[in-house]
């Protein structure tokens, strides 16, 4: 199988990253929340993301360097993953890494996001230089990742007196979502622009 490079050009190429992801989602662990990682500013930087294509122009796989969560996001196609892809693609982010250290959507430091069952891509991420940071005592996050069935109504939760949830009230209010955001989480790593694309139905 002949595998090659290919720029990444804006939103036709970013519903072909969902599309691959939403087809195989057994070996992602972000597929509820794609959409909004999509939405990112990271993809503002067409050079830092890597789209892989087969002779016949299918997408096989693609990686992002997702500044916003200092993480590589990355997805691939069962057949691509049999190929030893993954080596490939932290090649070419930890490359990308190192030209954009210095810049606004570079980092010190990038995550990879792992399944404890997932051996290979552990194997690869550590031969890759890599590191497993499960039991470390200074990991800066741990994942818990569940599983529901669909068509089960969720239970409401308990609320305190006079509070209520609500959807978003559309793009009127994301300015202070952002703000409110930001106050939290201590970042200014979300943006308007990013919260108003996750309410726009473009994948």
């Amino acid at each position: 199988m002949s595998i090659h490079m290919q720029a990444y050009e804006g939103t036709a190429d970013l519903r072909r990253i969902a599309h691959l992801v939403q087809t195989f989602p057994d070996g992602n662990l972000h597929v509820v929340d794609l959409p909004y990682r999509l939405s990112s500013w990271a993809f503002d930087y067409p050079e830092n993301v890597g789209l892989w294509e087969d002779e016949a122009g299918q997408l096989l796989a693609w990686a992002v360097l997702q500044t916003p969560f200092w993480a590589v996001d990355y997805a691939m196609h069962p057949s691509a993953s049999d190929h030893g892809m993954l080596p490939e693609i932290l090649a070419w982010a930890r490359t990308r890494a190192q030209v954009i250290r210095d810049q606004p959507n570079g980092r010190p430091l990038w995550f990879v996001h792992v399944r404890a069952d997932q051996t290979p891509q552990q194997r690869d991420l550590e031969q890759g230089g890599f590191r497993c940071i499960e039991h470390d005592g200074d990991a800066p996050w741990s994942g818990l990742y569940l599983t529901r069935v669909g068509n089960v109504p969720a239970p409401q939760p308990p609320l305190p007196d006079s509070f209520t949830i609500r959807p978003l009230g559309g793009e009127g209010e994301v300015a202070a979502y952002v703000d409110l955001h930001r106050s939290v989480f201590g970042s200014p790593n979300m943006t308007v622009a990013w919260r108003t694309r996750t309410l726009q139905p473009h994948l």
